[in-house]
């Protein structure tokens, strides 16, 4: 049975905003997957919000068959949907992706993440790992021979180094988006690991019950989560007037803070100046409608490695987080995002007119299910 033909897959691709994808993907199929990766973060949400509408009785892994759905939907999911959406989008156009199992650092569970392995990208053992289901900003491929590599993406600056078989997701943050105090990271926050050796990917789902299934075990079961990193002109400001605070001036205050934050991001953009792609045929780094500007540092001094690395991250950095984590909205730059509570009265709304891809009735229902908490 195909899960996902051909016609289907152009079709997503329309849907988040790549036109000509088969050009692109005829052109250079690493600056397909790098503009994919980019459109995938501005329209699907990381998102636990579906699960939290479910009962207990209703809560399961998904099949790959609801996988295709959340993702051609736009509803996204956590990881498992968002990454295993990805990779049977990727093998539709001709890609070899194998699954790689990973695990969320500061959890006592192993074997909860997933990340996706494109095998001979340009030639053969030029691999690239992907990861589109952290809830965390990332931008493009990364190739397994550019490690040591730090990007910094959307106000967040990150690492990936290797040890060994094992590929591991370092956060150096300067200051904790929900408590708004600094944070001294110098050697960085351990987030995610997982193993280069491909597996089996039944071994994974059948890995995946302690995050869909056992409250108990699974951060995704205990509260609304949902995250998205679009390019900061797609927020419009005005929309802001939903949020609803249980002080007026607090929400006057944060609503000014980010119509400076987004302007500023937005003004820094457009003095950066745009390329088109004619011209960007000229560079040795050719950035992406997707992923427009970069920026990269790397450890390694070594200026093959280094040119490998910009071509396989190819960022747009005026990118912002749109997140809600309970009641609390973070929007701006993450490291300096701006938090506000949103009150009862507004969290559906907030929920839906920033994440409009999530079922409305989902939204109402988890909703409900917080409120209910609480009382």
């Amino acid at each position: 049975m195909v899960l996902l033909d051909r016609h289907r897959a152009i079709k997503f691709l329309e849907d988040v905003g790549i036109v000509d994808g088969e050009a692109l993907l005829a052109r250079d199929p690493l600056i397909f997957i790098n503009t994919l990766i980019g459109s995938f973060m501005t329209h699907l949400p990381f998102q636990c919000v579906s699960l939290m509408a479910q009962t207990v009785e209703e809560r399961h892994v998904p099949s790959l068959e609801e996988v295709v759905e959340a993702g051609l939907s736009l509803e996204g999911g956590i990881c498992f949907t968002l990454n295993v959406f990805m990779g049977i989008l990727l093998r539709t156009f001709g890609f070899h992706v194998q699954f790689l199992d990973g695990s969320y650092s500061a959890s006592k569970d192993h074997h909860t993440h997933i990340v996706l392995l494109v095998k001979d990208l340009r030639s053969p053992e030029d691999d690239h790992f992907i990861d589109v289901g952290g809830g965390h900003p990332f931008l493009a491929a990364v190739a397994v021979d550019s490690l040591p590599v730090t990007f910094h993406q959307a106000g967040l600056k990150y690492t990936y180094c290797r040890r060994g078989d094992l590929v591991l997701r370092f956060h150096h943050e300067n200051r904790n988006p929900e408590t708004g105090q600094d944070v001294v990271a110098k050697e960085g926050r351990q987030v995610f690991h997982f193993s280069l050796n491909p597996v089996d990917f039944e071994d994974i789902r059948s890995n995946m019950d302690k995050v869909y299934v056992y409250e108990e075990r699974s951060v995704c079961l205990q509260g609304i989560r949902a995250v998205r990193f679009p390019p900061a002109d797609e927020i419009q400001t005005e929309d802001i007037g939903i949020i609803g605070t249980d002080t007026n001036e607090k929400s006057l205050d944060n609503k000014q803070n980010l119509n400076e934050e987004i302007e500023k991001t937005s003004m820094n953009k457009r003095d950066s100046g745009k390329k088109s792609f004619e011209e960007n045929d000229k560079d040795d780094f050719q950035p992406t409608s997707g992923a427009r500007a970069m920026n990269v540092e790397t450890k390694d001094k070594n200026l093959g490695k280094e040119l490998e690395a910009r071509k396989s991250a190819e960022l747009s950095d005026d990118r912002i987080m749109v997140a809600m984590k309970d009641q609390s909205l973070l929007l701006g730059r993450v490291d300096a995002a701006t938090k506000t509570k949103v009150c009862n009265e507004k969290w559906t709304a907030t929920l839906k007119n920033l994440f409009p891809t999530i079922p409305p009735a989902k939204v109402n229902l988890a909703v409900l299910k917080m409120i209910q908490k609480q009382s």
